[in-house]
């Protein structure tokens, strides 16, 4: 309708964002004389949607230059859920003067990418670059495109798992370039089951102001660059964005490599099984033993009766995955009334994210959720012995859980009473702090609920009871440090039932 001309030309000239959702016509190509009447836009999202490509010009050169520079130029794009396209978008295409200031591009769950195919001219002033879900994709970026790579600061790779390296040479292995990305200070790389190195030829790659680096769950990476490497600021490797100690061998190869020699079994937090019928136990206890740290496991089969075997040659071992927030497919439909893009936005790490999303959905690791599935018997609470360990229980009714929230500056003092579910509360709370004006005060809730599940799984792994003032500091220190804020203000006091 918008381009068939039955509105005024300049009626769209003030929007800034566009959300084009759930396009599943039998065009396959983005229209990009679409965008002529968006001049103000600055950020362009595209979810769900069938296009394969987007379109070029198909006038002549004169008409053609003056139609391109009627398009608007964007800051943000992203694309989600666009599983048609196998190139974002091709030589001469107009959606290259149309992301000439592109400053973040987030990519998701685009599972026939192949490549990105961008003119180097999108790199430019490109600082936040997220690419996650990518199922095809071998490669991000080339060896002489990703010299354009100037402004980058934060870099986040996640679950292609067909990916072998991230800066690909151009196919000749006699060309050499020398790559340094001055500005670029974060780099996670997560679940890339293929991953052979971060930059593969023989390359010089100079990283001046890198400081954090996340590697997780990428078991076949041999080291991180085969050339030259330089990274002055860089003294450890996480293997969590939690991991604030960190790895560390001298330097970054090094510690790479050493990752690779130990195995990396010890270090996988996330492990899916789908539709595995025939197989009746998952980990054998030789491996299950070095899977203490495991946080995420999705099962979706019927046939799994126990996740590590109760006896070994006649012989009972217990093993405990106290991080462990068990993922099922029957679960989703528990946060279904909470939304998962304000979940999203909070200030907080997505590993914190994700467990607040686990723990609305009941689905974290509490006695009671282990009784359910058969593998624990007992389902009371092991640390206060009052009543069922629930998923409520651990974060807000276990007595340390209730002195961590009277010692924070909330004013709270947890009742049984407030909670008919956790995602409930959870919808409740944040209406109650929309309407006192405090929005960003959930993201400090969710840093604390996490403080307390740390906390709660210390005294099950290694006996340690922590202090609930010192879970409450915590909590508040690790907010105050991803706000980046060298000296936080004090968090407003606020009574929250």
């Amino acid at each position: 309708m918008i381009t068939d001309g039955q509105f005024a030309i300049d009626l769209f000239s003030h929007i800034k964002v566009l959300q084009i959702s759930e396009c599943l016509n039998d065009s396959v190509v983005v229209p990009f004389y679409f965008f002529q009447r968006f001049s103000n836009l600055q950020e362009l999202k595209m979810v769900d949607c069938n296009f394969k490509e987007f379109s070029p010009y198909e006038g002549d050169f004169g008409e053609e230059r003056d139609v391109v520079t009627m398009l608007p130029r964007i800051n943000k794009l992203t694309l989600q859920g666009v599983d048609q396209m196998t190139h974002l978008w091709k030589q001469g295409s107009p959606l290259n003067h149309i992301c000439a200031n592109l400053e973040t591009l987030k990519v998701y769950e685009c599972r026939n990418l192949i490549s990105l195919s961008c003119s180097s001219s999108s790199f430019q002033n490109l600082t936040t670059f997220e690419v996650w879900d990518c199922k095809e994709m071998l490669e991000l970026i080339t060896s002489s495109k990703a010299q354009y790579l100037e402004r980058l600061v934060s870099l986040t790779i996640g679950g292609c798992e067909m990916m072998r390296e991230v800066i690909a040479s151009d196919g000749d292995q006699a060309t050499y370039h020398e790559i340094i990305f001055r500005e670029f200070k974060f780099l996670k790389l997560d679940g890339l089951q293929n991953l052979k190195s971060f930059c593969s030829g023989n390359h010089t790659l100079k990283l001046p102001s890198l400081v954090e680096v996340t590697v997780n769950a990428c078991p076949r990476m041999e080291n991180f660059c085969q050339g030259m490497l330089s990274t002055p600021k860089l003294h450890k490797v996480q293997l969590t964005e939690t991991d604030f100690e960190g790895r560390w061998a001298g330097d970054l190869n090094a510690t790479i490599e050493q990752l690779n020699t130990e195995g990396t079994e010890k270090y996988i937090f996330s492990i899916n099984y789908i539709t595995l019928n025939c197989l009746k136990t998952l980990f054998p206890f030789s491996k299950a033993k070095d899977l203490q740290h495991l946080e995420s496991l999705n099962v979706d089969s019927s046939g799994v009766t126990e996740i590590v075997p109760k006896n070994v040659e006649g012989v009972e071992h217990k093993i405990w995955f106290s991080y462990l927030m068990l993922l099922e497919s029957t679960k989703t439909h528990l946060w279904q009334k909470c939304d998962w893009e304000d979940l999203w936005n909070l200030k907080a790490t997505p590993t914190i994210k994700n467990f607040i999303r686990e723990a609305c959905c009941n689905a974290v690791a509490s006695t009671e959720n282990l009784s359910k599935r058969c593998i624990i018997e007992n389902s009371s609470c092991p640390r206060c012995e009052e009543g069922k360990e629930t998923t409520e229980h651990i974060l807000f009714l276990c007595p340390p859980a209730q002195a961590t929230w009277r010692a924070s500056t909330f004013n709270y003092t947890p009742s049984p009473n407030d909670f008919e579910s956790l995602s409930d509360w959870w919808l409740k709370i944040k209406q109650l702090l929309q309407n006192s004006g405090a929005n960003t005060e959930m993201s400090l809730i969710a840093w604390t609920c996490w403080g307390i599940w740390k906390a709660h799984n210390e005294w099950m792994l290694e006996g340690r009871d922590e202090n609930p003032v010192n879970t409450w500091n915590n909590a508040l220190k690790g907010y105050h440090k991803f706000m980046e804020n060298t000296l936080p203000p004090k968090a407003s006091a606020i009574k929250l039932i």
